[in-house]
């Protein structure tokens, strides 16, 4: 049964009418919610006020215009259709549905998360330069959407950017200023600081306003449709099961220089099959693709056998369920990723939202301490299937997997500042699992990948578990495959796999060139690559295979 929305002009709050058409669809079987052609105009005053937690993203009251929970069989069908918001609002938000399918819509915002900004001159110490969008000053600060959200950090992060290339230049990094003490004159802002570029991006929201949200759901398809603009992650999948992900675009409009202030498109703790297929990635100031878990410290308390707590690693993975009764936890040592045992949960109750007590019947395994980290082990059985997609952020990586049974990326084209994938996972710094029992990178075009200076990573393809020791006897990752892959690049270390039991590098294809300077690299936090290393590396594994690659030195 189909319910349409109703028309709008555009200006006019389409709110009333998803309300009602959302109200029509409730009372019938397996409906499909369809948007006409053009655009509809949304607008805070009527929408659904919700507290929630997005994985990766910051937490809070949430004013979310099209709320789905609780609903099997649901169809949203857009046809050319603009869902135009305004003011700081969660666009989409379904809950605890099954057999979903998103269709036919862009998702664009009127305010800036991320302002762009022309330098006309600089001097004296300042740059002034021509915003691109709303603002005002209020004694010295600017403001931009003026809630009591409006730039809560008092800092803006500011990168160089050039809009002929759509890139920051090679040597450029990130630089936080004080939003205080900013002065305007004639039409131009005049920013403490002195920028050697054409343009900037000033980054001043929080992670508040993802573009579109799925949690706990399964059986999911989003086809054909574009995120311009989010606070946060363009797309965002916490705990859900199949999800297809086909056409999808997170792309800034055609005035802009950045969609989403973050990843593009990320999964957390998905179970089986995640498909990604002839999708699009630009603009965003960090990764196209992160799929992982989340390891989480533990504490034991005293004279107590059947029960531990689960602790917040990172902070915008509080309030999230750590276990689930049923659900089989694996705990590691934090320092070396090795697995020490398991247990099954029984029972689990939320006491804040940065910590969960775990009920389990059988014993503890014997090493287990406080400060060990634990995942749930059926978090890291899905199957990661990336083909024929075009990834190229600003500053950022492409895929990035850890805490999954397979990765297949096959047919992409990657042009990224840093690695284009990066096979991670560890129980520091972001927390998120785990080991790749099987990865696979094959018949892929790497266009000048890693060509920013100031990078995390510093190889086109990465193998980097974050642990600091390397036992003799124990690989973190299972079999890793690169082949049939293209490389275009300026001479500099290609492939690097760490703790890897195997890996089988071939039919591999490098062509240098000077499009972008070779310069020394900083070597980041996720390299063990130096000045004088191959393009292709090993550390720590087990069997290494490596032929008929062309070009390599």
């Amino acid at each position: 049964m189909t319910v349409t929305v109703e028309k709008t002009v555009p200006g006019e709050d389409a709110v009333p009418a998803l309300v009602r058409a959302l109200a029509l669809a409730a009372a019938r079987k397996s409906p499909r919610i369809r948007f006409l052609p053009g655009r509809y105009d949304f607008y805070p005053g009527r929408c659904a006020r919700l507290f929630r937690y997005f994985s990766n993203n910051d937490c809070g009251m949430k004013t979310v215009a099209l709320h789905l929970a609780d609903k099997d069989d649901v169809e949203i069908a857009g046809e050319d259709t603009l869902l135009f918001f305004h003011g700081r609002i969660s666009p989409l938000l379904a809950e605890n549905c099954s057999r979903l399918r998103i269709s036919g819509i862009t998702v664009d915002f009127e305010e800036s998360f991320v302002s762009d900004a022309r330098i006309v001159r600089t001097e004296n110490g300042f740059s002034h330069v021509k915003l691109n969008g709303g603002y005002r000053l209020d004694g010295g600060r600017l403001r931009f959407i003026g809630d009591e959200y409006d730039n809560r950090s008092g800092v803006l992060q500011i990168r160089p950017f050039d809009p002929a290339t759509g890139e920051m230049p090679h040597e450029a990094d990130c630089t936080n200023i004080p939003n205080r003490g900013i002065r305007e004159e004639n039409g131009l802002v005049l920013l403490p600081a002195v920028f050697d570029a054409p343009a900037l991006t000033i980054r001043h929201e929080d992670r508040l306003c993802p573009g579109i949200v799925l949690s706990d759901c399964s059986g999911v398809t989003v086809e054909n449709v574009t995120v311009r603009r989010a606070a946060g992650m363009g797309l965002l999948a916490q705990f859900c099961r199949d999800v297809t992900l086909e056409r999808v675009r997170v792309v800034p409009a055609a005035d802009r220089a950045v969609s989403s202030s973050d990843d593009a498109l990320h999964f957390v703790e998905c179970r089986g099959r995640i498909s990604i297929r002839n999708c699009r990635a630009s603009g965003m100031l960090d990764d196209a693709l992160n799929v992982h878990g989340i390891y989480r410290p533990v504490t034991i308390p005293e004279a107590d056998g059947n029960s531990l707590y689960l602790e917040t690693g990172h902070f915008q993975q509080a309030g999230l369920p750590g276990a689930r009764p049923g659900d089989t936890l694996e705990f590691v040592r934090p320092a070396s990723g090795r697995p020490l045992g398991t247990v099954e949960v029984s029972g689990v109750k939320a006491v804040t939202p940065e910590r969960t007590r775990v009920f389990f019947s059988g014993p503890l395994p014997p090493d287990v301490r406080s400060g060990d980290g634990a995942r749930v082990l059926e978090a890291g059985t899905a199957r990661l299937e990336v083909s024929g997609c075009d990834f190229a952020p600003l500053r950022g990586r492409g895929v990035l997997a850890s805490g999954l049974e397979s990765v297949d990326v096959s047919h992409c084209r990657f042009h990224t500042s840093g690695a284009a994938v990066f096979i991670a996972g560890g129980c520091r710094r972001w927390y998120e699992t785990g080991p790749v029992r099987h990865a696979v990178i094959r018949d892929n075009l790497f266009d000048n990948c890693c060509y920013l200076r100031h990078s995390s990573t510093a190889e086109t393809v990465s193998v980097y578990p974050d642990m600091e020791e390397l036992e003799p006897d124990f690989h973190y990752h299972g079999l890793i495959e690169v082949k049939n892959n293209r490389f275009v690049s300026q001479k500099r270390p290609q492939i690097a796999v760490l703790s890897a039991e195997r890996a089988e590098i071939s039919g591999n294809t490098l062509e240098i060139n000077d499009r972008y300077p070779v310069s020394p690299h900083d070597p980041g936090i996720f390299s063990f690559a130096g000045p004088d290393s191959k393009s292709i590396i090993f550390k720590h594994v087990g069997t290494a295979e490596v032929r008929d690659n062309d070009g390599f030195f």
